[in-house]
């Protein structure tokens, strides 16, 4: 089952996860629901995740959330289920219309991911200063 916006900015597909092993990116769910918070913060939707995960529980909630920030929210919204559960799909091109401060965030973000927990919480306490 496929959720899309009717924007088109992504999807949440529920699919099955790949055999392969990696190296952990996360250290454990807390760490992740922090990531979402920091990221939905900047964009004034800090109450739409909590440690238990998204507190938004119906398409009505998403849009309801949705209408009062502005454009890039729903993008922002699909990346924070990608490091949830990683079930959710954007399109680069997506993440490429972010503006400048949200693109870099994000960016930071990747970079931070690819190594390893410890890094990740560097970039949680970057992202919770004042900008």
């Amino acid at each position: 089952m496929t959720a899309r916006d009717p924007g088109g900015a992504g999807a949440i597909a529920h699919r099955p996860r790949s055999s392969h092993t990696r190296r952990q990116r996360f250290r454990d769910r807390r760490q992740r629901a922090q990531v979402c918070r920091a990221l939905l913060a900047r964009i004034g939707l800090a109450d739409a995740w909590t440690n238990d995960g998204p507190a938004l529980e119906s398409p009505a909630d998403l849009r309801r959330a949705l209408e009062r920030v502005k454009p890039g929210a729903l993008t922002l919204l699909l990346l924070c289920w990608a490091v949830w559960d990683e079930t959710a799909s954007l399109a680069f091109s997506d993440v490429f219309r972010l503006d400048e401060r949200e693109l870099g965030l994000v960016g930071d973000l990747l970079s931070s991911v690819s190594q390893g927990p410890e890094e990740i919480d560097r970039w949680i306490s970057r992202c919770a200063q004042p900008s």
